[in-house]
């Protein structure tokens, strides 16, 4: 209870947190008060650094006594927060007693960034960090740019390829024919063949919209993810499988004696069938995503 100039006693009760998500928190209160006074405000306060007060972030959710909601909107994902609930009577603001809470994961949040590009750490036992986004992409659910393989440019028509015949060994990290290497600099690289399988075996894959786009999401053995779009494959000047085929390039050709397949992921959105590693020719264009150690 705390006293006010006229001996008016009042008691602030900040309820339990509710309802956490990555960016918002329920909360609330209830004011006891036994003067004449007006309640003029209610709501509550928050920070990231204890004893919160109005000056931080704070609601007004009516006035006078009797319980009260209130909405926390605009946080930070996996963010410690402090919390009161208070009422002002008087200008003069009386706290509850202070709650805490953290808010939730984004589960596809960076875990850091190489050269300016953010990568997420899936807890692999390579130790291999991937690329939250393709190249040619400023986000996770964008498509990026398409790649005939061993070619560092994106182009108008995918019918042919400067690797197509042409005896080729793995390439990853040669920014003659590696696109992440080339365009991203650093050590960031086209993966291999067997990085590739890594991700497939030892991850968990299901078929999920982020952002409205259809693609399907990686989760590693520590709980972190990938979202990988389904931006399909480019032959000729036109875009096909979109919303369906998950297609990106490795850094591995696939032996035989004609020189012109290379290998690539395949996963199919809609049936949730892993395909595992395919091989293709490699005049088609297909997206980036890139790695590093």
């Amino acid at each position: 209870f705390v006293t006010l100039e006229k001996e008016y006693l009042i008691e602030v009760i900040t309820n339990e947190i509710a309802n956490v998500t990555q960016t918002t928190a329920q909360c609330g209160g209830n004011i006891k008060y036994e003067g004449e006074e007006t309640i003029e405000a209610r709501g509550v306060c928050w920070s990231t650094s204890p004893e919160p007060t109005i000056d931080d972030f704070c609601t007004v959710d009516g006035s006078g006594v009797g319980g009260f909601i209130s909405n926390m909107t605009g946080l930070t994902d996996n963010t410690l927060y402090y919390v009161k609930a208070y009422a002002k009577v008087n200008d003069v603001v009386t706290y509850g007693e202070q709650k805490t809470f953290t808010t939730v994961k984004d589960i596809y949040a960076p875990d850091g960034n190489i050269g300016g590009y953010e990568y997420v750490d899936l807890g692999l036992p390579s130790g291999l960090k991937w690329a939250t986004h393709n190249v040619g992409a400023n986000a996770p659910e964008k498509y990026g740019n398409y790649f005939s393989w061993g070619e560092i440019s994106p182009k108008n028509e995918y019918n042919t390829s400067s690797t197509m015949g042409v005896q080729m060994t793995d390439f990853s990290g040669n920014p003659q024919y590696d696109a992440a290497t080339s365009n991203w600099g650093d050590t960031w690289r086209m993966p291999t063949k067997a990085e590739m399988e890594e991700l497939m075996t030892l991850c968990e894959w299901n078929s999920v919209q982020k952002d409205g786009v259809l693609g399907v999401k990686v989760t590693g053995p520590n709980g972190n993810c990938l979202f990988l779009p389904a931006a399909g494959h480019a032959y000729g000047p036109s875009i096909y499988f979109v919303d369906n085929g998950c297609y990106y390039w490795s850094s591995s050709p696939y032996d035989s004696s004609e020189n012109i397949f290379a290998y690539f992921l395949s996963y199919d959105v809609y049936t949730g069938f892993y395909e595992g590693m395919e091989h293709s020719e490699r005049l088609y264009g297909l997206p980036i995503r890139p790695v590093s150690e």
